[in-house]
């Protein structure tokens, strides 16, 4: 029989300022054919985009980063509408050539492509879930526009950015149909689609495709369980093509294919009431400036 002994080992460490420390220059040479092919990779040119995007206008209005997106997502999946998220707070694309490095700025995330079957009474309370976490339900001219987290005084939790109640990358909009989302009326009874933007009527107890993200096809932030009433367990059934690549892929091939790319907007959904909604705009919209 063995006995085994522990003996008790004290050990202290110590922290370094790297900055005093010498180069390891060998190391360096071992890794540099790397770090040259990752600097080549990144900083290839992919296209020009002719004018400034800015991804915190998504949070308040359809912007650019988001149509381009919508637009990537619509060409490449073949889909009837498109429901996106503004991705990456913050965020500038500035006017001029761009870089493969850019692509980060505009699509934070590694997300598939997907395109599923919604019914068109699916795809309405998958945007009532939306808005109502986005956008406050307004009962006062002073309330605020968007949801955020507040102290027990009411007052904005951040010295910084403002913090919403619901991150972001759930702030989905629809390209495709035109639509309306009043702010006065409570949850699931602000969104109303009047037609599709080609002119087609619009038709709640029909079917029709959505091209949205891998994350949110897998039922990331509850839109089609919490918000469509789609079973988790039965939403691969709803899936009809996903892609082979990522989203920053396509993202990439749409910019080089349409250099010079012109910023824009279809601006197909809107926010009532308009004047409140404006005056509101003028005011947290500087919320959000750097600072």
């Amino acid at each position: 029989m063995k006995i085994l002994i522990l003996e008790e080992i004290s050990v202290m460490g110590k922290l370094y300022l790297t900055s005093t420390l010498d180069i390891d220059y060998a190391y360096l040479r071992n890794f540099q054919p790397y770090l040259t092919d990752i600097d080549e990779y990144f900083n290839e040119p992919i296209g020009i985009i002719d004018g400034d995007m800015i991804s915190t206008d998504g949070i308040f209005y359809d912007d650019p980063m988001s149509n381009l997106i919508h637009n990537v997502q619509l060409h490449y999946s073949g889909a009837d509408i498109s429901f996106a998220a503004p991705l990456s707070l913050g965020s500038i694309i500035s006017k001029g050539m761009q870089y493969r490095r850019d692509l980060f700025k505009i699509y934070r995330y590694d997300n598939f492509l997907y395109k599923i079957k919604l019914s068109g009474q699916e795809i309405k309370d998958y945007l009532e879930y939306s808005y109502w976490n986005w956008f406050n339900q307004m009962k006062s001219s002073n309330d605020y526009l968007l949801r955020y987290k507040l102290d027990e005084n009411g007052h904005l939790s951040s010295d910084y950015f403002p913090q919403t109640e619901t991150q972001s990358y759930n702030f989905d909009s629809a390209k495709g149909i035109n639509y309306t989302v009043d702010l006065r009326k409570g949850k699931g009874k602000r969104v109303n689609i009047t037609s599709f933007t080609d002119g087609r009527p619009f038709e709640l107890d029909k079917t029709y495709t959505v091209a949205l993200t891998s994350y949110r096809g897998s039922g990331g932030g509850d839109h089609l369980t919490e918000g469509a009433g789609i079973p988790a367990d039965k939403l691969t059934e709803r899936i009809v093509f996903t892609s082979d690549y990522d989203m920053k892929y396509y993202l990439e091939q749409w910019i080089k294919g349409n250099s010079p790319m012109k910023p824009d907007t279809t601006r197909n959904w809107h926010i009532i009431p308009e004047e409140w909604y404006n005056s509101r705009i003028e005011k947290e919209s500087k919320l959000f400036k750097a600072k």
